[in-house]
């Protein structure tokens, strides 16, 4: 059923209260999507939103106590050199305060380890990697969202699948949806990026060794990301996306760049 569908039983439900642990897009998402159901949850939804906020353990419970569901989207920044270190220790706050808050249903972000599999770091795929296990082992009722590095998916499907999930409520626990909008082409996305702004847009072809020889940590990151999407077929399925939005489809890049067209014209104009 889609949140379209069951949304309109929610006069029948107490109003729940979830708590977003995250800073990134996805977030953001959600707590768009969120605000748009008064009915379904208490607003505003608690939001403890970088990586400093995740290393107290005291705040963490506090702001966990009494709430039902937990959405996580582990912060994870390159340029800091202890980010897996504090993408750990935040998993381990959030797991002991979502216990002892009595969360119902845990919502996480996860992905493949470049560095287990290939001896190479993305940090932000890392970090969720390392605390998958964690969160395995913690006995909490959690829903695990396999993301893709780099494949376009559209950050407000992926937060209406978070919503149909805790709709779903135990019809999800312990599931693990590899999630992906459809594979793409590098010639693909030049050809839909030319034709929906206008602009011509030309394959430059840096190889993942270019990326990584800028230096900077977000360069490095990229270029691992983008070594791993080459080597390893991570089997992220476009149906199981197409499953948890039903009754619509995801969001293809043709149609995001049409949608967004405006701001991703104002990026291409940035020094």
């Amino acid at each position: 059923a889609s949140l379209s569908t069951m949304s309109s039983t929610a006069e029948q439900k107490q109003r729940r209260r979830i708590v977003l642990a995250g800073s990134g897009l996805l977030t953001d998402a959600l707590l768009a999507k969120l605000a748009a159901l008064p009915d379904d949850f208490q607003q505003p939804a608690t939001r403890l939103p970088d990586a400093d906020s995740l290393q107290d353990p005291t705040a963490v419970s506090a702001a966990l106590a009494g709430a039902d569901a937990l959405f996580v989207e582990l912060p994870a920044e390159p340029a800091d050199p202890d980010c897996l270190t504090r993408s750990q220790t935040a998993a381990v706050n959030l797991i002991a305060g979502a216990r002892d808050g009595g969360v119902s249903h845990v919502i996480c972000c996860t992905a493949a380890s470049p560095l287990r599999i290939l001896g190479v770091s993305a940090r932000r795929m890392d970090a969720w990697a390392q605390a998958e296990p964690l969160w395995r082992d913690s006995g909490l009722p959690v829903t695990y969202l396999v993301l893709p590095p780099i494949d376009m998916m559209d950050a407000d499907d992926i937060a209406e699948i978070v919503l149909n999930c805790l709709q779903l409520g135990n019809g999800c626990y312990g599931r693990c949806l590899p999630l992906s909008a459809g594979k793409i082409t590098v010639q693909q996305l030049v050809e839909i990026l030319s034709r929906e702004l206008g602009v011509h847009v030309i394959d430059q072809k840096i190889t993942c060794e270019q990326l990584r020889s800028r230096g900077d940590a977000a360069s490095i990151d990229l270029g691992n990301a983008f070594e791993f999407v080459l080597r390893v077929d991570q089997q992220l399925k476009r149906s199981v996306a197409e499953r948890y939005l039903e009754p619509r489809r995801p969001v293809d890049f043709a149609d995001w760049c049409a949608r967004n067209r405006e701001q991703l014209l104002a990026a291409l104009e940035r020094p």
